[in-house]
């Protein structure tokens, strides 16, 4: 699957749009930049309105992996190619990678040849996750993934912009609920480019169960996700109580993997 993106606007900004970003103070920044802050800011309307005004491109490789779009005007673009994998239904799953290439156009077609993306799978069964560092929602103080050690650690990758997460959160509540009635897992949620302004469940927290709204370091979380196989939300990943990865992937699948273990 690819998606090809301007770098550069496509239409004059909108005027609320400009008077927004220069109230925010970062009307200067440059195209990631702007995208990134508005991410922190999970300014979600704004964030909409300003990557309308960029041409987009989104499709599926050809058999052969092969690209072929017609561009609607010269400039400078960035191009996305997600490796995915499907499951035993024949639906995508989550990617296993993501690459991007920067490239500019004329007003002449342009090759681009062959371009080589390395996949990053889920790391193996009874491998140990990498320790890491997070900070829980209203705190200040950072704490680490080995200290949830004793139980099993149910990670939660998700973001407030994903669709698939505010769809799945009921099914997620109905999981907790499930899991604290064991008392033995913990659950980490981590927001995706996350502020800790935001929590899963503000006022739903299942009795019982030993939840964690967190986030982490953006210049940390791409390595983070890199090594647990997770390349968008939402995704889950199930760690035992030594440390040692048990399965990721959708809710199902994980939901799944804890009833095959006895958690639920």
């Amino acid at each position: 699957r690819f998606h090809l993106r301007s770098m550069e606007p496509a239409v004059e900004l909108p005027t609320d749009v400009r008077l927004e970003l220069k109230e925010l103070g970062i009307e200067h920044l440059n195209v990631d930049e702007i995208s990134q802050r508005l991410d922190e800011l999970q300014n979600w309307a704004l964030k909409r309105a300003y990557d309308d005004c960029f041409d987009t491109y989104m499709g599926t490789l050809s058999e052969e992996g092969s690209i072929s779009v017609d561009i609607l005007r010269p400039g400078k673009y960035a191009l996305c190619i997600f490796a995915e994998a499907k499951s035993a239904s024949n639906a995508w799953a989550h990617p296993l990678s993501r690459f991007q290439h920067e490239f500019e156009v004329g007003d002449q077609t342009l090759d681009l040849g062959t371009l080589e993306v390395d996949v990053f799978d889920d790391p193996l069964p009874g491998t140990v996750v990498e320790d890491f560092e997070f900070t829980p929602a209203g705190q200040s103080e950072p704490s680490r993934l080995s200290s949830l050690r004793g139980k099993y650690v149910l990670i939660d990758f998700w973001a407030p912009w994903c669709n698939l997460c505010e769809r799945d959160t009921p099914k997620l509540h109905m999981l907790a609920k499930a899991v604290a009635k064991k008392g033995n897992t913990t659950i980490l949620g981590i927001e995706a480019h996350g502020t800790g302004r935001v929590v899963r469940f503000p006022d739903q927290i299942p009795t019982g169960m030993n939840w964690i709204d967190a986030q982490v370091k953006y210049k940390e979380e791409r390595h983070i996700q890199k090594q647990l196989g997770v390349w968008a939300p939402q995704h889950f990943v199930l760690i035992d109580p030594a440390g040692k990865y048990i399965a990721g992937g959708s809710l199902v699948h994980i939901a799944g993997k804890l009833k095959e273990i006895g958690l639920k």
